[in-house]
């Protein structure tokens, strides 16, 4: 029951509670995606778990589609690593049950960084929400979206996390869990020009499953 894996097993970036414990499990996934997948961590634990689901890694760096296929064999997992603009790829399959997401989320406003090593506009929140509004699109009905994530929160709106609205307002959908993993993180990237009213950067785990 891949719900329990993902509620008790899947340490790549995601706390063990992550996962609601009245969840309906079921079977393993068809297929499942790692997107932004780097090293290809949460795609080699997926495999490593579920031999028959086909698990794909995606992501546009060079030189992570150079690597994580090493770290495939040395672990002897079977995953297909793809040189993909998020889903792009794939945008055919039709029987992906599970998305894993790392994404870079750190703000980028100008071309000095690579289109996979930030997370754009919005204060960083740019690359995030679209992985949440393109995975929703490409998952089977009843499947899951992981993602583990940098939050900016403006020091005039303390209380207000513009990604948590995000997901709650997200149509065809139902937020499973939403965990405030590290409170102030990146400190240092605050002097950057593009964060000017924010007070702290959040890390965040959250589970939205694809209504059925």
């Amino acid at each position: 029951m891949y719900l329990d894996f993902l509620r008790t097993e899947l340490p790549y970036c995601f706390s063990s509670n992550l996962m609601p414990q009245n969840a309906k499990a079921s079977t393993q996934p068809r297929t499942a995606v790692d997107v932004c997948c780097g090293s290809g961590a949460g795609a080699l634990h997926i495999t490593q778990h579920y031999s028959a689901t086909k698990v794909f890694g995606l992501d546009m760096n060079p030189r992570a589609l150079e690597l994580a296929p090493v770290n495939a064999k040395l672990h002897s997992c079977d995953v297909t690593f793809e040189y993909s603009d998020l889903f792009s790829a794939i945008s055919s399959c039709k029987d992906v049950d599970l998305i894993v997401s790392n994404p870079p989320y750190i703000a980028s406003s100008d071309t000095d960084h690579p289109t996979y090593s930030a997370g754009g506009a919005q204060q960083g929140l740019e690359l995030p929400l679209r992985i949440i509004k393109e995975g929703m699109e490409l998952l089977a009905p009843g499947g899951y979206l992981l993602m583990y994530t940098g939050v900016p929160i403006e020091y005039r709106r303390t209380g207000h996390d513009a990604f948590l609205e995000y997901l709650k307002a997200l149509e065809g959908s139902e937020l499973m869990s939403y965990v405030v993993i590290v409170p102030d993180f990146f400190g240092e990237e605050l002097s950057e020009e593009a964060y000017v009213d924010v007070g702290r950067i959040q890390i965040v785990g959250c589970v939205v499953r694809k209504n059925a």
